[in-house]
């Protein structure tokens, strides 16, 4: 299987990095696989039968442990210094992808619009705790009420 993996890459880097990744959780997949199947020789038989969650299961696992590595060797063959806000994006993603990914991708207008919400709800809340507590303001509102009602609607 590693073989067909192998062939699958295009230059030799990424095949000794896939090489390096897969010796390093072979194990830990195929004890997963014999946790679910309880048996050393179905699990075996079933390593390369996995259903599409468990594989992305753990593929994912293995791309976040794989990105986790870059981002600790602290390589300096890179070219360029990551910001802080990159290194803040980074860090967000390998902690919860899923929910990363939810974010990137939800529209800037949706943002904007839960955030004018959210000013809106403070200023009524903010307005009712003012009504509540003063009656003085609380009699200045209705006047104006009654005031702009009379001049406006009648």
């Amino acid at each position: 299987m590693l073989a067909l993996f192998l062939s699958l890459l295009e230059n030799e880097d990424d095949r000794r990095r896939f090489t390096e990744i897969y010796e390093q959780y072979h194990w830990k997949m195929e004890q997963i696989a014999i946790n679910i199947l309880e048996k050393q020789h179905d699990a075996e038989d079933r390593e390369y039968v996995l259903t599409d969650r468990e594989l992305n299961a753990m593929m994912r696992q293995v791309l976040i442990d794989a990105m986790k590595l870059d981002l600790d060797a602290g390589d300096d063959s890179l070219s360029f210094n990551a910001s802080p806000q990159h290194q803040r994006q980074m860090s967000s993603m390998l902690k919860d992808p899923l929910k990363w990914a939810v974010k990137k991708l939800r529209p800037k207008w949706k943002a904007a619009v839960q955030k004018v919400a959210a000013v809106l709800l403070m200023i009524s809340l903010g307005f009712g705790t003012v009504m509540i507590a003063s009656p003085t303001a609380r009699a200045t509102f209705v006047r104006w009420v009654t005031e702009w009602y009379e001049t406006h609607i009648i």
